[in-house]
């Protein structure tokens, strides 16, 4: 008699797994819509930032991206046999386009391609406003695809985007005896040039250090971003991109020149490290994060960001 309230239980435990799987299933029509696993909202605040490794800005769990975002859709249901077309239109609010962003590629259509799940719509950052409060904005809103058997869906089909001003430069290389335009993001050989263009001075001789330059007072902090002693080293340079990701121009502008805490930019010269990141404030008032992503001898790559 056991023996077979066992095997009913068991029967009876197999019958509700199988409905539990089938629940899981999506059974819907097939839609597109935008996603954003980070925040669950579809806006985000966003502008040119230094670090991260996507060069086209489509992976969403990257923060930063030097000076391109992009916008996550995906398909909600089983994978397609063809490729299907999803057209957009983009609405601007205090954004301009061509001045403030620019969609990469042709801009109201972005495709789907058969067996995938996602899309992205990609964009340049070019808000250059010298007012770091002035945000500009825009936003896209799906509209159609290619397919009738493909439809928008209705809660996310709309995603509102808020562009910060800054200038991002990465993969910099300045050799020793070089200086380094913060603004232009490139080196020079020489120190000819306004206070704005020529800012930072790097030497390898001893110690690598940068230093203020001869047409321009740049005051540096000590290493911001200092990771706990227990971190392996490999993960240095991904801790670096972590917190770098929280920096928009707010926090650039607070920077602080005065006092004696680690974060403020109050020293005429600075030891530098790999991974270190360093932030710093030029004669012109300008302020920003010096990022060293290599050290090799006689020279050093980094990336910068700087307030326009």
């Amino acid at each position: 008699m056991k023996l077979y309230k066992y095997i009913f239980l068991i029967g009876w435990m197999a019958i509700m797994a199988s409905c539990e799987d089938r629940e899981r299933y999506y059974t819907g029509p097939a839609v597109v819509e935008f996603s954003n696993p980070i925040t669950g909202y579809t806006e985000k605040l966003t502008g040119p930032s230094i670090g991260g490794d996507s060069e086209y800005g489509d992976n969403p769990n990257i923060p930063i991206r030097g000076t391109r975002d992009s916008l996550l859709i995906q398909l909600v249901s089983a994978h397609l046999d063809e490729d299907v077309d999803i057209y957009y239109e983009v609405t601007l609010g205090s954004a301009v386009t061509g001045e403030d962003f620019s969609i990469v590629g042709e801009e109201g259509v972005v495709t789907l391609s058969a067996g995938s799940s996602f899309a992205s719509i990609y964009f340049e950052l070019l808000n250059a406003s010298e007012d770091p409060t002035d945000i500009r904005t825009f936003s896209v809103e799906l509209t159609g695809t290619s397919s009738d058997d493909v439809g928008i869906s209705v809660n996310y089909s709309t995603y509102d985007v808020s562009i910060y001003p800054m200038l991002a430069h990465t993969d910099i290389e300045v050799a020793s005896g070089e200086f380094l335009s913060t603004a232009a993001g490139e080196a020079v050989g020489s120190t000819i040039g306004s206070s704005e263009l020529v800012d930072v001075s790097f030497s390898a001789s001893g110690v690598p250090t940068f230093s203020g330059t001869a047409t321009s007072a740049t005051f540096f902090s000590a290493r911001v971003f200092v990771p706990d002693a227990t971190l392996a080293s490999y993960l240095e340079a991904s801790y670096a991109t972590e917190q770098l990701g929280n920096v928009t121009s707010a926090t650039v502008d607070a920077i602080p020149t005065s006092g004696t805490t680690a974060g403020a930019a109050v020293n005429s010269s600075v030891e530098i490290v790999e991974n270190g990141v360093y932030g710093f404030v030029n004669g012109a008032g300008k302020k920003g994060y010096i990022r060293i992503k290599s050290l090799s001898g006689s020279s050093v790559v980094l990336d910068v960001m700087v307030q326009p």
